[in-house]
């Protein structure tokens, strides 16, 4: 967190060495090689934190988010899936489920997928954010300019939350391509 990610792995290899069979330890190193870019380090590490721990939802969640940044849907939405299973009011495994059907042309299927989430934590903006792409996508454009007006309409983010940042952006530029179409 300080910006140090090669000594937290240097202590986070002594923390697996400690406690071999702790999820903890391996959960934090993924966390660490993913900001680091490195994504098969960070799935084989949260992968053995579900085989320790295979209610930690957190981790199928990560993993899911690894395989997609290496391009493997098919696994990620697999661990999506799978967290979902595990708790089905999961909304960081819902929007990211409906992104990769979405990315694939199931924009009807990933609004399901996106609804769930945002019933769930009604300030999900990235989640409405991506729900109005694909309204756009499907021309059902007064909701798109719906859900993006929402998105710019909430007064601040929530603090920590840079998705929310990204999301206000994502808005106002989609709004924009939007009003041209009607």
């Amino acid at each position: 967190q300080r910006g140090a990610p090669k000594l937290a792995l240097l202590d986070l290899d002594q923390a697996v060495e400690l406690l071999p069979n702790n999820f903890r330890p391996y959960y934090e190193r993924g966390v660490v090689h993913h900001e680091m870019r490195n994504y098969e380090l960070a799935i084989r590490d949260y992968g053995t934190a579900i085989r320790l721990d295979p209610q930690y939802v957190y981790a199928y969640n990560n993993i899911g988010l690894n395989y997609e940044r290496i391009g493997n849907k098919v696994m990620a939405r697999t661990y999506y899936d799978a967290a979902i299973k595990l708790r089905p009011n999961n909304n960081y495994a819902l929007t990211r489920r409906g992104f990769i059907t979405a990315s694939d042309g199931g924009y009807e299927a990933a609004l399901v997928d996106y609804n769930a989430a945002i019933a769930v934590e009604p300030r999900h903006l990235l989640a409405r954010v991506y729900r109005a792409e694909s309204y756009e996508r499907l021309g059902r454009l007064q909701e798109a300019v719906a859900d993006y007006q929402a998105v710019i309409d909430v007064p601040t983010t929530r603090a920590g939350v840079s998705d929310d940042q990204l999301a206000k952006r994502a808005a106002v530029k989609g709004i924009e391509g939007v009003k041209h179409k009607i």
